[in-house]
């Protein structure tokens, strides 16, 4: 019973521990998960503004106007889940002040296009493009080191399954194998006391059959005035 209750708490412990490393996995999972959808609402932003610039038609601000509603709740979402990864946190907070800087950009050119100005301009244009590009590449950067975190946490976590798997196998064995010894000295040691017993029984059933004898002669010869004694 002691020896399973110690293979019960190794295994709990075991699995608690590798539980963690699951779970480190799976957080990394949702980070590169709320990574892309950052992406996902920059893509829509510049999508929605091309559309506008092209026609002039405020139907294409729709989905520029949504993304960018929804982008500052999930930035700090995405934000907050790299708490514990500050060289992360600092690659987030460049890339929240360039996105600030195209956001600028796009409503400049939203104002000149509804004054029909001149938003065109290849150079302005051009700011947008590199800002949009310095983005893709901040949020690539971003999910490259988050990818990697994610690979190391996954061979952690392989490793310690097999470090389970060792030693639920060395352990139980180890038990049996004590279990086994332990039965085998154990019936040793009841044959012993049995055989003991056995010789005991035999030797008073043996002295029980003298006693029988000597009276059963005793008895048989008592008229003839014998007189028998022991020892």
């Amino acid at each position: 019973v002691l020896a399973m209750a110690v293979l019960a708490a190794l295994l709990l412990w075991e699995t608690y521990d590798l539980n963690q490393a699951l779970r480190q996995v799976d957080h990394t999972d949702q980070v590169i998960s709320s990574s892309g959808r950052i992406l996902k609402l920059l893509v829509d932003m510049e999508t929605g503004l091309r559309g506008f610039l092209i026609t002039g038609n405020d139907a294409f601000l729709q989905p520029y106007r949504e993304a960018r509603q929804a982008f500052d709740s999930d930035f700090h979402e995405l934000y907050s889940r790299v708490n514990d990864n500050p060289p992360q946190q600092r690659r987030l907070e460049a890339f929240r002040d360039t996105a600030v800087n195209w956001q600028r950009y796009a409503e400049r050119m939203v104002a000149l296009r509804r004054a029909n100005d001149n938003f065109s301009e290849s150079v302005a244009n051009l700011e947008g493009k590199r800002q949009m590009d310095a983005l893709r590449d901040q949020i690539a950067e971003f999910q490259q080191v988050e990818e990697r975190l994610r690979q190391q946490r996954t061979a952690m976590a392989q490793e310690r399954w097999r470090i389970i798997a060792g030693t639920c196998l060395v352990v139980v064995l180890g038990i049996g194998a004590f279990l086994g010894l332990h039965t085998r000295e154990q019936m040793r040691l009841l044959a012993s006391d049995f055989q003991k017993s056995l010789d005991e029984a035999t030797a008073r059933a043996k002295e029980l059959a003298q006693s029988e004898q000597r009276w059963v002669t005793t008895l048989s010869s008592i008229g003839d005035a014998v007189m028998a004694t022991d020892a």
